[in-house]
Order: C-alpha cells, then sequence, then structure tokens
C-alpha cells in the first residue's frame, strides 16, 4: 500500500512531533523569529552591542530560549566571545543563568577558550551580584593550569 501522501514534503510539519526546540533541519526552525533575529545580531560581526542591548527588550521565555541557543554557540564555537558575551548579559536580568554560564565554562576544555573571554570574566568578577559571584568562582576554579584562558586570569587576579 503507498501512503497518499508518499510524494508530499511533510518536514514543514515535523515540529509537531518534536518536544524540544531545534529540530533535525535547521535547530533553529521553533524559535521564535524575534529571538532568531536577536541572535543573528548577538553572533554579527557589527550587530552585536545591538543584538545584546535588545537582550533587555526580550520576554523571559524568549530570554530563555535565546540562552539555550547561545549555549549551543559557545559550545560549537569556544573561541568565540560573542555567545559568551550574551549570555553574561541575560545572567545580569536572569540570576540562574549565570549558573548556566558556568556550566559551559566548566564543560568546554580550557584550551579551547579565549583569553579575551577571560579578561571579561575578570572584569565582570568585581560586580556584587550572581554573575560576579559565578565569575570569581570560574577564576577561583582555574588557577592551575596552562592554556591561554588560565593564564589571563591569573595575571588579571595579580
Amino acid at each position: 500500500m503507498e501512503p497518499p501522501l508518499a510524494s508530499v514534503d511533510l518536514r514543514d510539519y515535523m515540529w509537531v512531533t518534536r518536544d524540544r526546540l531545534g529540530s533535525t533541519m535547521s535547530g533553529t526552525t521553533m524559535v521564535p523569529l524575534i529571538v532568531r533575529e536577536v541572535l543573528k545580531k548577538i553572533l554579527s560581526g557589527l550587530g552585536d552591542v545591538a543584538g545584546r542591548n535588545e537582550i533587555k527588550q526580550l520576554q523571559l521565555s524568549e530570554r530563555s530560549v535565546l540562552t539555550q541557543q547561545l549555549v549551543s554557540h559557545a559550545q560549537r564555537t569556544p573561541s568565540e566571545l560573542k555567545a559568551f558575551r550574551a549570555l553574561m548579559e541575560i545572567a545580569e536580568i536572569d540570576e540562574p543563568v549565570a549558573d548556566e554560564f558556568k556550566a559551559v565554562v566548566d564543560r568546554i576544555p580550557k584550551s579551547d577558550l579565549s583569553p579575551a573571554l577571560a579578561v571579561h570574566i575578570v572584569t565582570t568578577a568585581s560586580k556584587q551580584n550572581k554573575l560576579g559571584e559565578t565569575c570569581r568562582a570560574i577564576i577561583g576554579e582555574n588557577q592551575t593550569g596552562k592554556s591561554g584562558f588560565e593564564k589571563a586570569l591569573k595575571q588579571k587576579v595579580k
């Protein structure tokens, strides 16, 4: 028996069967348009500051989706700073994101992380909020390594 829909492309309807954001087609098909636009700006060469500024206008649920997209991007391209900086911006608004930020930094081999990220972490560590506390924890836990990231943390701590 041949199915009557055998010649119909059903990929656009597959999202109904998915229980999580993302899909096998693009990874962002179920991400709200506004989040995709902000993410595109954040990861662009010229619009990253504008994109980070737009984070404040997003709803909590939109920031949550954006956080997950940024975590995925940071894990795929750990040497790029933009996703990490945007995660830190979100953590300033939504404190639990600070823990997600730390978890991403902890998961990635330190040799893959940028020394520029270390400088940003050290600068943020002076803040008296959850993100500052998280940054201080990252610094404290990464004092023994030899990677550029860890060396940058040590040099700035002195």
